[in-house]
């Protein structure tokens, strides 16, 4: 055969064996797929059947359905409620009776100035079973809308004392009792109550708190028929044993016209069917040694 016709035959075949190879399709590997879909640990691949319904993207990446995404966890919110074992290891009882001093700020209503600062001084003891306190007080709060006319002094002396039993949970039931007298530029009244009521202390987020309510019935107070609810918060719980702590207490109020004369049956009915209502919320910091 002449040299020629050889060298064709060469290149002939060489372009044959090319074409061919590039005919062959690729096909991607077992130990390449296994990578691809396979998620390492603590990964986890997104389910289709729960993805969003999006409209497709023009740009996506064809194989974006089989990139692994993050396992990530939603952060869980803060419990209000607390574990037993969980209360015990945060709380302490005390061992002796504590000195508590406590300054507020008034919001006052029932007409009384708008504004009034209190100090409340007293001894508190909590142990594991009981809670006793007694404090006495002087508010500064004064009559501004009593119908008496000119009356702008005033203020409020107290003595209140409260014994609660402190069940295993945490939970406590008990009473408070209390003696008040406002004395005013034109009168003085003298007042005693009562209420029942209970509450507990909470662990939440890193922080402890103490809630509180009580009910005062209408029958202790003979001058006013007063009754309502009252509120209280405390954080932290007084069961951390710090020594400054921050109060929000708020009482609501239902009541009627003062009693002047309970031997006149006839005003006294008047006086007992002119109701009004009143709520006061105080503020302060108690500080405990």
């Amino acid at each position: 055969m002449p040299r020629s016709g050889l060298l064709g035959s060469i290149v002939i075949s060489i372009a044959s064996l090319t074409l061919a190879q590039n005919s062959i399709p690729t096909r991607t590997s077992s130990t390449q797929t296994t990578v691809a879909t396979e998620p390492a640990s603590g990964v986890r691949i997104a389910d289709a059947s729960r993805t969003a319904n999006v409209a497709p993207d023009n740009d996506a990446l064809p194989t974006a359905g089989t990139v692994p995404v993050a396992d990530a966890t939603t952060p869980s919110q803060p419990k209000i409620s607390s574990t037993l074992a969980e209360k015990n290891d945060w709380f302490e009882f005390d061992k002796r009776p504590r000195l508590k001093i406590f300054p507020q700020l008034n919001l006052n209503g029932e007409g009384f100035a708008v504004f009034s600062q209190s100090v409340a001084v007293g001894f508190d003891f909590e142990s594991k079973h009981l809670l006793l306190d007694g404090v006495a007080s002087y508010n500064n709060a004064h009559k501004a809308n009593d119908g008496t006319g000119n009356n702008p002094k005033g203020h409020i002396r107290a003595l209140d004392a409260s014994a609660y039993y402190r069940l295993p949970n945490y939970w406590f039931i008990g009473t408070l009792a209390g003696w008040g007298q406002l004395s005013t530029a034109n009168y003085k009244k003298d007042s005693f109550g009562m209420n029942f009521g209970g509450g507990t202390d909470f662990i939440s987020g890193g922080a402890s708190f103490r809630l509180s309510a009580a009910y005062a019935p209408s029958v202790f107070d003979h001058v006013n028929g007063s009754q309502g609810i009252s509120f209280e918060f405390i954080e932290p719980s007084p069961l951390r044993q710090r020594h400054v702590m921050f109060v929000v207490d708020t009482d609501v109020q239902f009541f009627h016209a003062t009693i002047t004369d309970p031997n006149d049956a006839a005003l006294t009915e008047q006086q007992k069917n002119n109701r009004g209502h009143s709520a006061t919320t105080r503020f302060g910091l108690l500080f405990r040694f």
